[in-house]
């Protein structure tokens, strides 16, 4: 598939449509005009330059609102976590970055690994429609799942006692825990949360032009940059499975 044919495809509309998630912040953040910046940016701006059409980003604020834009057909490209509930519907590059799902806890709770939390009785809050928050309504066994909209909600359910656990990336309980010396963050993940570029399964014929992009923009160091520019942490996968 030469490159005419892929921007056909992508940008349908003469624009990248890309639907960009504020609400996970190690992938993008709202700059000083309220732009969005971060690691997703940079790769739907190479993507869009590559294709040789413009760049038109749409921000929300939770995964799955990005998912249900691409979904629907309103976005071209999204930045999403790999998930097999998602992959019904749209396609997914190799993976360019992983982040830690775990949990915010109660500084006095007892448990020392994530897998104690999974016991009859406990209440487990989660953003509704996050990647984390798929993976444990398929993955506990004994604990109760509460889908809470925003994680600053779940932990003022922490705090109150309504729920026992905050499910959510490591990067934004650490902040809550930063600011709260009553939380403390679980040490070992209860998930490896994989990002990824997707499109419409329609799509699926041009991944391996974004899995080239990936490739590329890891091996420049140019992922890494645009992570270390937003002042993010997290593993680059260098577009491995």
């Amino acid at each position: 598939m030469n490159i005419d044919q892929v921007r056909t495809l992508l940008a349908p509309t003469g624009h990248l449509r890309a639907a960009i998630n504020l609400g996970n912040p190690v992938l993008a953040q709202s700059g000083p005009g309220e732009e969005p910046t971060g690691i997703s940016v940079a790769l739907a701006t190479a993507i869009a330059a590559r294709l040789g059409a413009p760049l038109a980003c749409q921000c929300f604020n939770h995964a799955k609102e990005s998912f249900e834009a691409i979904a629907r057909g309103e976005v071209d490209i999204a930045f999403l976590a790999v998930d097999l509930e998602r992959a019904q519907q749209v396609a997914f590059s190799s993976p360019y970055l992983q982040i830690e799902g775990t949990y915010l806890v109660n500084g006095a709770n007892a448990a020392v690994r994530t897998a104690e939390l999974d016991r009859a009785g406990i209440k487990i809050a989660s953003s509704k429609g996050s990647a984390y928050g798929l993976h444990l309504a398929r993955t506990l066994k004994h604990a109760g799942l509460v889908e809470i909209g925003e994680v600053q909600q779940a932990a003022a359910g922490l705090s109150a006692g309504t729920v026992d656990a905050v499910a959510g990336i490591r990067q934004s309980l650490d902040k809550i825990a930063g600011q709260n010396v009553q939380f403390k963050v679980m040490a070992d993940p209860f998930m490896e949360i994989r990002q990824a570029v997707c499109v419409a399964r329609q799509n699926e014929s041009t991944i391996a032009v974004i899995d080239g992009i990936i490739v590329e923009m890891a091996a420049s160091g140019a992922l890494l940059a645009a992570l270390d520019a937003s002042g993010q942490s997290a593993t680059i996968l260098a577009g491995r499975n």
